[in-house]
Parts: C-alpha cells; structure tokens; sequence
C-alpha cells in the first residue's frame, strides 16, 4: 500500500500556508482529501464534501496522467495551434507514451480549435452548473484545486513527454467544465466537427463580413450524403440475477470496449463521503466523478447504442438575406458567433486568426460535400448534447444511501491527507 501525507495553500494569492486568521484561528482547509493508494496503485478518495473528492481525483489523476490530462485541456480550450502549429494533429499514442488523440474527430489542430472555441459556449456551461446541483459545482472547483497543487509540487519534474513544456498550466474551473463538454460531444458534435468548421467564415480583421456573407457552402463532391458508419463501435452487458450465481447475488458484468490508451481510457477508483456517497468503480479520461461502478446497493454500466444520437435539419435560406431562414413559413435570423486562435507560425510568432460560426435556432450551420440540403438550403446539426451540464447530474447520485461496504473494504491502512487551507 502507497501512502503519502500532503498539505499547502489554496489561493497562491495568501502570503502562507498556515498563517492565521485575524483572529488568530488557522481556518480550516478549503479543499480536502485523504487518498490511499491500494494494489496496483487503485486510488481510493475520502472527503467530508465534493469540493475534496474533486480535488484528490484531479490530484491523483495528474498522479498517473499528467501529460495525456494537460494536452486534454490544452485541446478543449482551443490552443493546439499556439503550441504545436497549424497543421500537425493531437497526439498518439506511441510507444508507451501517453496520446490525446479523440475518437470521434482527427482535425488539423487549426481545424480542432476553431471547433471547440466556436462550437462550445463557456457563458452557457457556467449557467448551466451554476444552475445545477451544489455538488457538480463543488467538484468543479476542487478539480481545478487539486490539479493545480499537482503541477506546483512536481511542475519541475514532469515525464518527459511534457516536461518543461509551456503548455501545462494551472487551469480554472472553465477549464473542467470544457473537459467534461468534450466527452458529452462524442457521437454527436464531434462526429461533425469538420462539416461545422467548413461552413464558419474566416473574417480575421473583418467581422462585419459574418453578417454580410453568411454560412460558407461546401463544394459538390458528386456523392450522397451519407451519416458515419458506427460499424467498429461495441459493447456489451450480461446481468446475472441471484437465483444463477453461487452465492445468491446478483452479478453484473461490463464490457463496454473502451480504449486501453487516449484520452478515453478507464480510470479505476474508489470515492467516499461518509454518510452520503460511497463509489467505487471508473472515471472516463479524467472526468471528476465515477462513470461506471457500484455500491453495496447496485452496479450499472454502459453499453453502445446504435441509435442516432443527433438530428440534422434542413432550413430554407431567404436568397435576399444570407443570414435569414424560415421555420413553418416564420422568418428567423442565423446566430453568429466568432472564435478566435493564435496560430504559431514558422519564425516562433503568433498569427491571430477569427472564424465566425453559425447557429440557428436548430442549430449549427454545416458545410456538407454533395450539397444534401439542395438549391438555397441550409443544413444544421441539433446536437442535444452541446452545452449540456446535466450529465454529471444524471441518476441523482447525491440521494443514494450511504454503502459502508465498499468503504469498509478500502479502508485498511487508513488514509494520508490531501489538504489545501484558503478562503471560501
């Protein structure tokens, strides 16, 4: 059993660690985490809230995943081409090494952050989980806690796939909130990802060319549009009940044909808050909270869908107007947001470019090759899951009894403490 005993500051703004209130009290830790590391280097996490099961997964995540995790973040917000070119494509997975590629899009960095700057909304994902459950928003901030006392301890002495590179950087709870929009796009925004970016208009310099011009139109390809094949996609589930297993119990297994390397790989952990939360199973890619596991009441797992998890539409295009479209025979007006990047270029500057991205009220305005959507047509993407927050909320975990079980199964050794002290 690994075991470690950790303790420093929240906010790099307080002159000490330790220092004392003017009341001469030390205030208690803002974020907390007691962490023991079992067989096999399983991180089991106990907090009294989830602000500190936020901050020890994040810290115990950045243990293992350092690298993957910060090339994750450098992706969601938008910044690949700042530090690694216009051209070149995220990371994979080579020789033992970690690899941030994503399964469901291979963009040009160019390509990758104009998608996740144009086609995410920080605004709405902050009032999204501002609007949702107190917990979500405690993890939130003790994520971004934890992953930051992470890089000051061992900034220096990072693996050498991102050692001194100046793209792992403390990060913010946006920065959690845009990890976590990622995974909710899979099979849905970014399936289309390059068809959302052919149809935004590059307007560096000129924005008022988004309203003069509208949505770009993807040149004739002479073949039928066609929606991606999920043929390499599987898994599957087999629930035993009690009256056929040995024991009397029933037994679930998961296989859900996830990768053993990127940014999609399983996590394995155990989570507890006494009296209110006890988990233990896997995160996906970092996510700051169980996304399949059990406790002493149930188990539950995923499995692939063949269903369509997106519904494309076609709008009629008023041809006095580019940026007007009509709904039941109601004229609308496209919505425009720009996104801007700084592109490294060949002498070690930096080019800041602008793309305006296109919204309909159904919508993002996609270029598809073959012009599906016909003669003065416009064809949108209504992807359910774009700014959605409520995903982390899904199954209420928040109200399932306490599982003393699992807890007392991963408590033997006892727990070192992960504690951070600042103001609320």
């Amino acid at each position: 059993m690994k075991a470690q005993l950790l303790a420093a500051c929240a906010a790099i703004f307080l002159t000490a660690c330790s220092g004392k209130g003017s009341s001469g009290v030390t205030p208690a830790p803002q974020f907390a985490a007691e962490v023991t590391r079992t067989s096999y280097g399983v991180a089991h996490i106990q907090a009294k809230d989830f602000a500190g099961v936020g901050y020890g997964l994040a810290y115990s995540f950045a243990e293992d995943n350092v690298c993957m995790l910060a090339d994750s973040f450098l992706t969601v917000r938008g910044e690949r081409s700042r530090y690694f070119g216009p051209d070149a494509r995220a990371t994979k997975p080579l020789n033992g090494e970690y690899g941030a590629a994503l399964d469901f899009m291979d963009l040009r960095n160019e390509d990758s952050d104009f998608f996740f700057k144009g086609y995410l909304d920080i605004a709405r994902l902050r009032e999204g989980y501002a609007a949702g459950s107190s917990e979500i928003q405690q993890l939130l901030r003790g994520y971004a806690a934890g992953y930051n006392r992470y890089l000051r301890e061992h900034g220096a002495r990072l693996p050498a796939a991102c050692r001194n590179a100046a793209w792992v950087k403390p990060i913010s709870a946006d920065d959690v909130m845009l990890l976590i929009a990622e995974k909710a796009l899979h099979a849905t925004g970014e399936v289309f990802a390059a068809e959302i970016v052919a149809a935004a208009r590059d307007v560096s310099g000129n924005v008022t060319l988004a309203a003069q011009q509208g949505p770009m139109d993807a040149p004739p390809s002479g073949k039928p549009f066609a929606l991606p094949a999920q043929g390499a996609m599987a898994s599957n589930a087999l629930a035993i009940g009690k009256e056929a297993s040995s024991n009397g119990r029933g037994i679930l297994l998961g296989n859900p044909h996830y990768p053993w390397t990127s940014t999609d790989r399983f996590y394995q952990l155990h989570v507890t808050v006494p009296g209110s939360y006890d988990v233990m199973g896997v995160s996906l890619g970092g996510l700051p909270l169980v996304v399949i596991g059990f406790n002493k009441d149930l188990a539950w797992t995923h499995t692939v869908t063949k269903a369509v998890h997106f519904t494309t539409f076609r709008l009629q295009r008023d041809g006095s107007d580019p940026m007007r479209y009509m709904v039941d025979g109601a004229p609308l007006w496209l919505e425009t947001r720009t996104a801007a990047i700084d592109v490294l270029q060949p002498d070690g500057s930096l080019l800041k470019k602008s793309k305006a991205f296109y919204f309909s009220k159904l919508g993002a305005a996609m270029a598809v090759p073959g012009s599906p959507q016909g003669q003065g047509g416009l064809l949108v993407l209504g992807d359910p899951n774009r700014n959605n927050t409520r995903l982390m909320d899904s199954g209420s975990p928040w109200a399932v009894p306490p599982a003393s079980g699992v807890e007392d199964a991963a408590r033997a050794g006892g727990r070192p403490a992960l504690g951070e002290h600042g103001r609320s």
